[in-house]
């Protein structure tokens, strides 16, 4: 027996010679005939008791509790970061007419601006999102 793979062709695996090599047996077929299922009549088939067509009961309708944390969530976040612009403002327009401005005040303020906005953006794409979870799973509502 040579020592090819029996799963590839002989010609283009390594060392083969087409002068010394003998046909390799061939691999088993697939079986191409279906098995054979014995029919039973409609009457004498078992009944699924999950296919008993019952009227379905309608479930309570439940809110996801994660979904409404999501919403209290970009709430709080617009509200503060709209709050957040507002003291800001207030504390740029003190500062500009006492003219007391420290190192502090400045570092202070540059935070401010820049995650003020940040925070109305966040809670506006939490809202967005929590939208989107929504319309996923909306379903029409049948007419009774």
């Amino acid at each position: 027996m040579s020592d090819f793979d029996p799963r590839f062709d002989p010609a283009y695996q390594p060392g083969f010679d087409p002068a010394k090599q003998q046909p390799l047996p061939s691999a088993p077929r697939p079986r191409t005939e279906l098995p054979v299922v014995e029919e039973r009549p409609v009457a004498e088939q078992p009944v699924s008791p999950v296919l008993n067509h019952e009227p379905a009961v309608a479930a309570p309708h439940h809110r996801n509790p994660l979904l409404v944390t999501l919403w209290v969530l970009s709430a709080l976040f617009v509200v503060s970061g709209v709050y957040g612009l507002q003291l800001i403002g207030d504390r740029v327009s003190v500062l500009a007419n006492t003219g007391q401005f420290g190192g502090a005040d400045y570092y202070l303020l540059q935070s401010g601006i820049i995650l003020a906005p940040m925070l109305i953006v966040l809670g506006l794409a939490t809202a967005v999102g929590t939208l989107f979870v929504l319309a996923a799973r909306w379903k029409h509502r049948q007419p009774e």
